[in-house]
């Protein structure tokens, strides 16, 4: 399958819509810290850490859309990490040559890593984009609401950080 994109979330594609510490805003790196995800460990947060903070990132990643397509075939993976509690919903948007949305299609919902901070979750959705565009951008939005750790024994300790990473294939039918 050809990948049609692969993409970090990175202070150029994300920033925080909810911060329980702070006003919403830009994200500060992070890093690089474990766990890695395909060898990138440059994590983000906001730039204030508190005990128990919670956080959410909205991260966009845009790719181009054919220039006709009837049935185009995806498949998203989304690989994540961060302190304690990380839950994730995504939504793929296609936008013609004007910027008008032109089909919406949810990917998933509410995935959640379980509170485990050394370990990386995945999550998948296929989809079928049956529309016809002439050109445009096809936008996935992600949505992850993290929690940073309220006690020790993290180093540093209660600093939040949260990594991302997408990869959109295209499903080829023989």
């Amino acid at each position: 399958m050809p990948v049609v994109l692969q993409s970090f979330t990175t202070p150029a594609n994300t920033v925080r819509i909810a911060d329980s510490a702070t006003a919403p805003g830009a994200v500060t790196p992070v890093g690089p810290t474990i766990p890695l995800i395909d060898g990138n460990g440059s994590y983000i947060w906001s730039p204030v850490n508190v005990s128990g903070q919670s956080v959410t990132f909205r991260s966009v990643f845009s790719f181009g859309a054919p220039l006709l397509s009837v049935a185009l075939p995806l498949t998203v993976y989304y690989a994540y990490a961060g302190n304690e509690t990380a839950t994730v919903t995504a939504t793929l948007e296609v936008l013609n040559v004007l910027g008008v949305i032109v089909l919406t299609i949810p990917l998933f919902s509410g995935d959640t890593n379980l509170g485990n901070p050394l370990n990386v979750s995945t999550v998948a959705a296929d989809t079928l984009l049956a529309a016809s565009v002439l050109g445009g951008t096809v936008n996935i939005t992600v949505d992850a609401t993290v929690n940073a750790p309220i006690t020790t024994p993290y180093d540093p300790a209660n600093t939040g950080r949260y990594l991302g990473q997408i990869t959109v294939q295209q499903i080829v039918a023989v």
